[in-house]
């Protein structure tokens, strides 16, 4: 059987009919990055990203000898070397949950994201400044990535009018503390709340939420979150809210349009 990497969470190998933990290397981090990007690699990027300090030269010089090192990493026979670019294909848990948010296969993304609904991308691993701030900036993808997951299958249900299953796949995103502040996500959950009358629930959740955007962006809920806050403190039916579930900044899955 081929060897593949697990990527999400502390990163391993399946090899030998078992998943063996890999090592913080330098050897291990370059095909981790490149299994990662899953693309051809300059190696003048690698070199920006391993051996920022010194000299060109000497960064070249040091990409080589990293290259030969992780040539010979037992699961690495599929690292290519054309030229001056690098590239490491590899089945990866991160490629299958892309794939499945691609073909918005909902349920099978989020299967892979159980238990841990942030799943940190290559847990453990640190390496260059240069390195950590790339890996930064994939987490937050990730993060992103992950929510559409969730308002994707949420969404389903709310077509289905399936209301209560709706909220229930929202509610573990409003309780996670690394979840980014999207107005589209919390609007669809209270419209779910009004649709099944769990008011009390929803306006419990929304409390819990107004605060952490409060703290993460220094503003509160506003337009057509606040509109149907108002409708669950009054009991308002959903109608009486008149707004537009209209895509915001960062937003993901659009609802302009959808018959809600």
């Amino acid at each position: 059987m081929n060897p593949s990497l697990r990527l999400l969470g502390p990163p391993a190998v399946w090899v030998g009919g078992e998943w063996q933990f890999l090592p913080v290397q330098k050897p291990t981090l370059l095909l981790l990055y490149l299994a990662t990007r899953g693309v051809w690699v300059e190696r003048s990027a690698l070199c920006s990203l391993f051996f920022s300090e010194g000299t060109l030269e000497a960064g070249r010089l040091s990409l080589r000898q990293l290259i030969s090192r992780a040539r010979r990493t037992e699961w690495a026979a599929s690292l290519e070397v054309e030229g001056d670019r690098l590239r490491f294909r590899i089945s990866t848990d991160l490629s299958q949950f892309r794939e499945h948010l691609a073909g918005e296969r909902w349920d099978a993304a989020l299967e892979m994201k159980h238990p841990k609904i942030h799943p940190l991308l290559l847990e453990g691993m640190h390496g260059s400044p240069e390195f950590l701030n790339w890996l930064e900036l994939e987490r937050l993808e990730l993060g992103e990535q992950t929510q559409e997951a969730f308002l994707g299958q949420a969404l389903q249900h709310y077509d289905a009018e399936q209301f209560e299953r709706a909220m229930h796949t929202l509610e573990p995103l409003l309780k996670t503390p690394e979840t980014i502040i999207r107005r589209d996500l919390m609007a669809l959950y209270l419209r779910s709340a009004l649709q099944c009358g769990q008011n009390a629930v929803a306006l419990e959740h929304f409390t819990a939420y107004s605060t952490r955007q409060l703290e993460q962006c220094g503003t509160l809920p506003d337009g057509d979150v606040l509109a149907l806050i108002h409708c669950l403190k009054h009991g308002w039916p959903l109608g009486r809210a008149q707004v537009s579930l209209q895509r915001g900044p960062g937003s993901g899955t659009p609802l302009l349009g959808r018959d809600l």
